[in-house]
């Protein structure tokens, strides 16, 4: 299981972004922001690692992401003398925005706004 928390940090690197930001011919500020636009997780008992990518353009998340994965890969075959690296899955473009929730964020507006209302009320 530490071997997976290594993985986890190495696709995060310097080391990793840099050979992610060449070919995606990014700018210096967009290749300064990568390391905040991705997380990695294992999925619970298991070795497998899930990068995932916030952008505002969803076709260039799931490159990012496949870029990531495809450095990652190789960067730990070379680096840290492991065997092989698969990717199981590509990353796909989601259909709908992932944040922010309209529906939820309405609501709780609604809802505090009330509550403020009412608050305010009574103490007048």
């Amino acid at each position: 299981m530490q071997l997976v928390n290594d993985y986890q940090v190495l696709c995060q690197s310097r080391l990793v972004l840099t050979n992610v930001a060449e070919p995606l011919k990014m700018s210096p500020n967009e290749s300064a922001n990568l390391s905040g636009m991705i997380s990695v997780r294992t999925k619970s008992n298991t070795r497998h690692l899930t990068i995932n990518v916030t952008d505002t353009n969803p076709d260039r998340a799931a490159l990012i992401a496949n870029t990531v994965a495809g450095v990652f890969a190789k960067v730990v075959v070379e680096n840290m003398g492991t065997g092989m690296v698969k990717i199981i899955d590509q990353a796909v473009a989601p259909e709908r925005p992932s944040s922010p929730n309209v529906k939820r964020n309405l609501v709780s507006g609604a809802l505090l706004g009330l509550l403020f209302g009412g608050g305010l009320a009574l103490l007048i």
